[in-house]
């Protein structure tokens, strides 16, 4: 199940960060899909937070006690990407084609819009620096798994569950790193793949 869960966070994180860039590219996409995009881009935000919610109820609850440091630099960093991504809708719902709204500063809107994602892109980038080492384990263990390890029995997925797997799954006090696989000792009978993969 942590599994799962892991591979679908991942996912989810990918095809935000995906769309988010996409919608840079607005010659590509045109002001019609580039609107679009921002709406399901908005979607996948919401069931972000949703699938976070009990990390986000626990650090907003111990924030000034109780909380590590590195907790409250993720959380400082996700509402200000909420923030980035809330005013990104607001403005580009103001100066869509949708609305066609009758803006006698047009043009403030639009650049309050550019640069509010612009911010926001950098601070999405932050995130996922400091997230890097979630990401390359997940996408090891769960996303780009090597078949011959899972030649030996495909229901066993347990050979694919990372140590740390959840994205926001930061400690409130302590944070253990993710330890890594140590080589085999010269002279020591050959491992199985499936212990390899197993071994955390």
């Amino acid at each position: 199940m942590k599994t799962n869960t892991s591979k679908t966070n991942w996912i989810i994180d990918a095809a935000l960060f995906a769309g988010f860039m996409l919608s840079f590219l607005l010659d590509l996409t045109g002001v019609g899909l580039h609107q679009w995009l921002g709406l399901a881009l908005g979607a996948l935000i919401a069931y972000h937070l949703v699938a976070h919610r009990n990390w986000i109820e626990a650090v907003t609850q111990r924030f000034f006690g109780g909380a590590s440091g590195q907790s409250r630099i993720y959380y400082a960093i996700d509402i200000a990407l909420l923030l980035g991504f809330c005013l990104i809708l607001l403005t580009g719902l103001m100066i869509s084609t949708w609305l066609v709204l009758p803006l006698q500063n047009y043009l403030a809107w639009h650049n309050v819009h550019m640069h509010a994602s612009i911010i926001t892109l950098l601070l999405v980038c932050l995130k996922i620096g400091m997230h890097w080492r979630w990401i390359v384990t997940v996408a090891r263990r769960c996303i780009f798994v090597n078949p011959s390890c899972l030649k030996g029995d495909l229901s066993d997925k347990s050979i694919i569950t990372p140590a740390s797997t959840d994205l926001n799954d930061v400690p409130l006090q302590t944070s253990t790193p993710i330890s890594r696989p140590q080589e085999d000792t010269a002279g020591a009978a050959p491992e199985s793949c499936a212990a390899r993969c197993d071994r955390r």
